[in-house]
């Protein structure tokens, strides 16, 4: 009960402020259990960022125990293994910092080097700038994808438009709707 009232009431007032839904949280300390990850999903908080980076590029297991790639101060060398990946890995580039922090104005910790890190990751046509629900949101539709039983087409349930991708090819399966499965479905990969 407490845990439902700390981050529901929380949700509600910052919904109302921004007159949007709020749906999602970042751990005090990055500290959760189970019991949290319960909550918050009954509550339908979409993602739930911890403050333990990976230092690579994985799509999230469980959005609610949403590990990052990095702290902010971290980016700038992260990044230059991201641009090392070939173009047929998908990655995904996580940042989590504070506002407050970069007023330290230390080399890799001030609002100098965050300006100069978005013009490095910014502009780029072979990437997809999303916020963090926009992923958690994405990841739960490929999760959805069905295939038929023939094994000949795949549905998505969601009401997003997903990318996927198979060897070469490149199909767009629609909200909605289904396409003819032109590679076997356990290997296909999405990626917007």
């Amino acid at each position: 009960a407490e845990i439902v009232a700390e981050v529901g009431d929380d949700c509600a007032a910052l919904s109302q402020i921004l007159a949007q839904d709020v749906r999602g949280h970042a751990y005090p300390f990055g500290a959760y259990n189970a019991e949290v990850i319960d909550v918050l999903r009954e509550l339908g908080i979409a993602y739930a960022r911890t403050a333990f980076p990976t230092h690579d590029f994985r799509l999230p297991g469980d959005p609610l125990a949403w590990n990052p790639s990095c702290h902010h101060s971290a980016a700038g060398e992260i990044a230059d293994a991201l641009f090392g990946l070939s173009d047929s890995e998908l990655a995904l580039f996580f940042i989590y910092g504070h506002s407050w922090e970069l007023d330290a104005g230390e080399p890799t910790n001030g609002w100098d080097y965050m300006e100069s890190l978005a013009q490095r990751l910014g502009g780029r046509s072979d990437t997809w700038y999303a916020t963090a629900v926009e992923v958690a949101d994405y990841t739960r539709a490929i999760c959805a994808v069905q295939s038929s039983l023939a094994d000949d087409s795949l549905y998505n349930p969601s009401g997003l438009d997903l990318w996927l991708r198979g060897g070469r090819s490149v199909v767009r399966l629609p909200a909605g709707g289904s396409v003819e499965a032109i590679f076997p479905s356990s290997d296909f990969i999405a990626f917007r």
